[in-house]
């Protein structure tokens, strides 16, 4: 597993891929699948995107998949205010050896502005060895049309069918979605949200969030910890649900991304808070610039390993116009980095975002990232979550998650 991190605001003019100077970083891979995730602030233009690069090329070149279509890696519109790009996908037959990771980006009109002089931008990779580790993933090249519905309608081309040895799983999707209404996605299996011993998705209108899609093309990106999952072959697929108009779940040629993770949860430890579906918001009519201690996503975590890796998720609304949101990891009040000789100089080192469509509308924050310089030992972690400006909310609609797994880091660059 790498990480790489960079900052700095690099301008991507309208037309073809770009590459991003930043975020060029040496790995070495052993031929496995290698997963690579990206989070990226974006700011301007108009329908934006980012993509991974190895050794200069699209990540997809090493398994001639197609690249034709503009949005091949999916779109989100950028020009209305910010936004953070999370894309997840696992890419296979890159050759073992030594290889730079890049990311290029892209623009519709205008320019986009990749990175924030304050944020941190973030590429991780992780290389599975199929025995301890393994992945399986779905990607769908089609798109599904659906109208007002509150049970959760599929992606075509979505199903993803194996055998799993059973016990805890991690399962993402990644998919551009647009020009409904509010809209959520969820991963299903067997046809029916994932069972969970935490609190159950079910299988309606905003259990997984929600987020404005009117008129705008915006990233889906969840991913979530099941504990306990049956041995046996499972059938997992892509659901989302609308409430205006007609929503877009991806499009042809744009892949929809579905990943099935079985872990190493004896090596690696893993621990993950919930914020349960209903209740109130956790934060309510915040003011600006103060960060609020998110108690629902808190869960404890054994470091042997010296690395922490964090999945935040969780929902917001009615950030004003020229303001901004924003989430943190914290331990007892002080943000993680800080313990690996990290600086927190500013509200904005996670990235920022702002809901798409205008101010009283919905979003959900996503964010991935690990963090170093941890002693063994035993640690209570939780969320903080800010706005630079008054009148927003957050934490409410869908299951907020906050998922923490100690990870064996080979580079951090």
């Amino acid at each position: 597993m790498y990480q790489h991190r960079w900052k700095g605001a690099e301008s991507v003019a309208s037309g073809s891929w770009k590459k991003i100077a930043g975020a060029d970083a040496p790995i070495t891979t052993r031929g496995g699948p290698l997963e690579i995730e990206l989070s990226i602030p974006l700011n301007g233009g108009g329908d934006s995107a980012c993509r991974p690069t190895i050794d200069g090329e699209w990540a997809g070149k090493a398994q001639n998949l197609p690249q034709v279509a503009t949005w091949h890696e999916g779109r989100m519109r950028t020009n209305f205010a910010p936004q953070m790009w999370n894309r997840v996908r696992v890419y296979y037959d890159i050759p073992a050896g030594d290889h730079t990771l890049g990311v290029e980006c892209r623009t519709s009109s205008g320019s986009v502005s990749v990175g924030r002089a304050e944020s941190t931008a973030v590429a991780i990779t992780r290389e599975y060895d199929q025995v301890k580790n393994k992945v399986f993933q779905k990607v769908s090249l089609a798109g599904t049309a659906i109208g007002v519905t509150d049970p959760m309608l599929k992606l075509a081309g979505s199903d993803l069918t194996f055998d799993s040895a059973g016990g805890d799983i991690e399962v993402a999707i990644s998919l551009p979605i647009g020009t409904g209404g509010h809209a959520g996605c969820l991963p299903f299996m067997d046809g029916k949200p994932i069972p969970s011993e935490e609190q159950t998705y079910q299988n309606a209108r905003w259990q997984a969030g929600l987020t404005s899609t009117y008129a705008s093309w915006t990233m889906w990106h969840h991913s979530r910890l099941y504990k306990n999952i049956s041995a046996g072959t499972h059938t997992f697929s892509i659901r989302c649900y609308n409430d205006s108009g007609t929503l877009d779940v991806s499009a042809t040629d744009s892949a929809s991304v579905l990943i099935v993770r079985e872990l190493d949860n004896v090596a690696d430890k893993v621990g993950q808070g919930h914020d349960a579906y209903g209740g109130a918001w956790k934060i309510n009519n915040g003011i600006d610039s103060n960060w609020y201690d998110m108690t629902e996503y808190q869960t404890t975590l054994t470091v042997e390993h010296g690395n922490i890796e964090v999945q935040e998720f969780t929902s917001y609304y009615h950030v004003n116009g020229g303001a901004w949101f924003t989430c943190r990891p914290v331990i007892n009040g002080s943000w993680l980095g800080t313990t690996g000789g990290e600086v927190f100089s500013s509200n904005e080192e996670e990235g920022v975002a702002h809901q798409q469509y205008s101010n009283g509308h919905h979003a959900m924050w996503s964010r991935r990232r690990v963090y170093t310089g941890f002693q063994p030992g035993d640690y209570e972690i939780s969320m903080q979550c800010l706005s630079n400006g008054d009148n927003f909310w957050a934490g409410q609609y869908g299951q907020g998650t906050f998922t923490v797994r100690d990870v064996q880091l080979i580079g951090d660059v």
